[in-house]
């Protein structure tokens, strides 16, 4: 009977001091033993961002540092004359790289060779480095018309050009007549520019 007292009054003892351990630790709080062992997660990998414009306007775009993982918005570039068709990429890791049109940029980026015209981009990298996206673009494409009061077409006397293409017209002609020269409408003077091959 003697050792089951004591088994008894040790097993009394035992449940007063995980009481008394449980009523001393605050309902929401971790005890410090328990903490010491937590991983503490490892720096995200950075890597840089540069920039060539092609011909385009570079004003905003300097070589940006970003961490993976980080939602990056890049706006599109603008070029006179030209349609920005998007970026291609060199030093980038196709099986992370993704695309949008929102800050979620879900798309795969699957082929650096892709053209890819978005707003934000993300995980462009997954080790250090730096990813170098290049504008690409489309010359802007116009139609002439021509109104020769009267006269007749010379040999060349496009309908259409692109931006930057060099256009040969003739000189109209009419019987009596000496030609004078052309007035032009909707002309973009910015930009328009003409010479003589003689």
């Amino acid at each position: 009977m003697v050792k089951g007292k004591n088994l008894i009054l040790t097993l009394t003892f035992m449940l007063f001091i995980l009481g008394a351990i449980l009523l001393s630790t605050p309902i929401g709080y971790t005890r410090q033993e328990e903490t010491n062992n937590t991983a503490v997660g490892e720096p995200s990998v950075t890597y840089s961002i540069d920039f060539n414009l092609n011909g385009g306007n570079d004003e905003q775009y300097e070589t940006m540092t970003v961490s993976f993982g980080d939602y990056i918005e890049i706006a599109a570039p603008t070029r006179s004359g030209y349609k920005f068709l998007g970026w291609i990429a060199s030093g980038l890791d196709t099986s992370t790289a993704r695309f949008g049109n929102t800050s979620r940029a879900i798309n795969s980026w699957g082929d650096s060779s892709t053209k890819v015209a978005a707003q934000y981009f993300k995980n462009l990298r997954s080790t250090e480095g730096t990813v170098t996206l290049t504008a690409q673009w489309s010359a802007v494409s116009y139609g002439i018309e021509y109104d020769l009061a009267g006269g007749n077409f010379g040999t060349y006397h496009p309908d259409s050009a692109e931006f930057d293409e060099t256009v040969i017209i003739s000189n109209p002609t009419q019987e009596g007549y000496e030609f004078g020269g052309w007035k032009a409408e909707n002309l973009s003077t910015a930009t328009a520019k003409y010479g003589s091959s003689e």
